[in-house]
This record gives structure tokens, C-alpha cells and sequence, in this order.
């Protein structure tokens, strides 16, 4: 928004500065800032919002902010905040509102990695209106860090990223991320701290659009094998199972293990997307400059082949799932579109030049609250 206006069905627009007392949202704009909404924030955050008043700035986030996406944060530790929230007698709806809003707010400041003790406990903790979903997975899982998750599946994300963790090198305890002994140590610390929650698993994505790469660079095969290609993709998939059979016995977590999601880099990107610094620093062993030149020797597959060897591997780690007793989330055919590949209003932000769903997109983070709901029901 780049002023003050709001669907027709909205209340009518208050001056800059103040509400009037009987204001639609108002009500809610107050008990706001008694939680501690950071409104000084809200408008330094939003520079077309930087002329209102506190409390306008407040009602602006309810009406219409919190819909868009934009980000509200707060003067009071989390636990502070929703005990005022629980003794303003608003009713029942709009007080979980503002404890989501709140929760949400400390979510935005935790460190993705998990690093944050501190936080990565709170998020974690059980409570009464939601569930904390531990996202264990490669940089694809900030997917699931979009507000909708907890907005329509009261499911709080704590994320646990692993940025350019491959699959297959979960299992490799001399890896040079060390991914795997991470996460492991991870869920054995925790213990019983997280037995209401669930854990989602997401990995994959790393092999198929990098290490495979990777790997035929370092080999010398430029001519692109289909059959090669599908081998490396199922083997990967068994391989990450096996490291699953670890994670299950180490926490008694709920367990869910989600698809690896469909590539987005489009052809004409490809190979500048895949000259990807760390990940290169993790899995490949050419510099930057060396890796680009042999990127540029390999005959690429289309994105519907890319496409097709992403299924390949979901199809194996299905069944590997089965076979281990592992909930299994398909978010890999929720996301195609008409032509097969990815739905293009996902990645309408960057048009296929970056490796991720752009999580913060309006449509990406429908998509993520519909598929949470699919979590919350396995």
C-alpha cells in the first residue's frame, strides 16, 4: 500500500494522527500498543506509513497490514506481551490475533539457523493455541517460515535451517557442513522437549540442482545422461532415508518428511544459479571462476527434465517413508503448474533467476498455508 486506503468492505479512513473513539479496528488498534506494538518501527519499516500517529499506525497493521504481509514487532519479551494480551478482554478472535501477531514478531527476530538457543526454546514451547513445526532443512524450508503457516494450520515455524545441506551427505559424518551430526545432536539435546511438536524434514533440492553438477564437472562427463541422472536422484532419496532412520530414533517428535519442492531456475539461468558460492564451497572442488567454466562444458537438462528428475526422487523417499513408518508431504504436485513446472505465479518476483520459491510472495505464502494444513493433518 502506498497510502492509507483499504478494501471497500474496510472501515472508513481515520485522520493521520488519531482515531475517533467508536472507530471500526479501533478497539484492536489500542490493545495493540498496550501489548507493546513497536509503532515507531512499523513506520520506519514502511516509509509510505512514516506520517501517521501511533495509534492510526496501529490500526493500519490491523486492517490491513497483517493481510499484506508487513512485518509488526514489539517493545515487550514475547511472554510479557501475551499475558497483557490475555487480560484485555477483547473477544476470543481477536485476542489470538494479537498472541499470533506477537508470536510472530519473535519468530522474525529468531536467527533461521536455530542458533539462538534462547529463541529457538520459546518458538518451541508448547501452548495452547498452536503447535511449533521444527523446520529441519537445506534454505528451501524458509518456504514454511511465512505467517499463513500459523495464521491457518496453528502451526508456530521454528526454523533449524541448513543452507546447502545435500541430502545423501546427511549421512556423511566427515561431510564439511556437517549437517547431519547437527540436526541429530539437535534432537537428542531437546529430548523430550519436543514431543509435542513436529519435526519437518525438507532436503534434496541441493543434490539434484547442484551436486549431481557437481559431480559430472569433477568426472569430465559434459553429455547429460537422463538415465545417470535418475540413478543419482533415487540414490540420493535412500540414502537420505537411512539418515531419517537415525533422526527418528533420536527425537519423539512427531516426524514429517516433505518432497523435495520443483526447480525454479529457468533454462536461460540455470547455469549462473548454480554458481552458488557456499553451496560450491560445501560440495564442489573447483573455485568459483573454475566451476563456472565447467558449467559452461555440460550439456543442461530443460526445466521439465529438471522437473522430472525432482519427482524421481520424491517418488523413492515416498516409498522409503513407507517403508519406515515416516509421515510423507507431497508439496511437490501442489506447486506445478499448467505446463508441469512450477507454477509461474510463484516465482513471478524474480522470473526463474533465483533457486527458491520467493517465500515472501503473496501467493507463495498462500501456498504454504494451505500445504501447512496438510502437515496438521498427517
Amino acid at each position: 500500500m502506498t497510502d492509507l486506503s483499504v478494501a471497500a468492505a474496510s472501515p472508513p479512513e481515520p485522520s493521520l494522527q488519531r482515531l475517533s473513539p467508536g472507530h471500526a479496528g479501533g478497539e484492536v488498534a489500542r490493545a495493540l500498543l498496550q501489548v507493546g506494538f513497536d509503532d515507531a518501527r512499523y513506520r520506519q519499516d514502511y516509509p509510505d506509513l512514516a506520517k501517521l500517529g501511533p495509534e492510526v499506525a496501529a490500526w493500519h497493521y490491523h486492517v490491513a497490514g497483517r493481510a499484506e504481509g508487513r512485518r509488526a514487532h514489539f517493545r515487550l519479551p514475547w511472554r510479557v506481551a501475551e499475558a497483557k494480551a490475555q487480560v484485555l478482554s477483547l473477544p476470543a478472535q481477536e485476542e489470538r490475533l494479537l498472541r499470533q501477531d506477537i508470536a510472530l514478531a519473535r519468530l522474525g527476530e529468531a536467527d533461521v539457523y536455530g542458533r539462538d538457543l534462547e529463541a529457538f526454546g520459546e518458538l518451541s514451547r508448547p501452548h495452547e493455541l498452536w503447535r511449533p513445526l521444527v523446520i529441519v532443512s537445506d534454505s528451501h524450508g524458509q518456504f514454511y517460515l511465512a505467517q499463513e503457516v500459523l495464521r491457518r494450520a496453528d502451526l508456530l515455524p521454528v526454523p533449524f535451517l541448513n543452507t546447502g545441506a545435500s541430502a545423501r551427505g546427511l549421512m556423511n559424518p566427515n561431510s564439511r557442513g556437517g549437517h547431519g551430526s547437527r540436526i541429530l545432536q539437535m534432537l537428542e539435546a531437546r529430548g523430550e522437549r519436543l514431543a509435542h511438536a513436529t519435526v519437518l524434514f525438507k532436503f534434496g533440492q541441493v543434490d539434484l540442482e547442484f551436486v549431481y553438477d557437481f559431480q559430472r564437472i569433477h568426472s569430465g562427463q559434459t553429455a547429460f545422461d537422463l538415465a545417470a541422472a535418475s540413478d543419482f536422484a533415487r540414490e540420493s532419496a535412500r540414502r537420505y532415508a537411512e539418515f531419517l532412520r537415525q533422526a527418528r530414533a533420536a527425537t519423539s517428535a512427531r516426524i514429517v518428511v516433505s518432497s523435495a519442492l520443483p526447480p525454479t531456475l529457468s533454462d536461460a539461468a540455470l547455469r549462473q544459479g548454480v554458481v552458488n558460492g557456499h553451496i560450491a564451497h560445501l560440495h564442489a572442488e573447483a573455485d568459483i571462476e573454475a566451476l563456472a567454466a565447467g558449467l559452461a562444458r555440460l550439456d543442461m537438462p530443460d526445466q521439465p527434465t529438471r522437473t522430472g528428475l525432482a519427482r524421481t526422487f520424491n517418488t523413492t523417499l515416498q516409498s522409503a517413508c513407507a517403508e519406515l513408518g515416516l509421515a510423507f508431504l507431497d508439496d511437490f504436485n501442489p506447486l506445478l503448474g499448467p505446463e508441469g513446472v512450477i507454477a509461474p505465479e510463484l516465482i513471478a518476483w524474480h522470473g526463474g533467476s533465483d533457486h527458491h520459491i520467493p517465500w515472501l510472495c503473496p501467493d507463495s505464502r498462500r501456498a504454504a498455508g494451505e500445504l501447512a494444513l496438510r502437515i496438521a493433518s498427517l
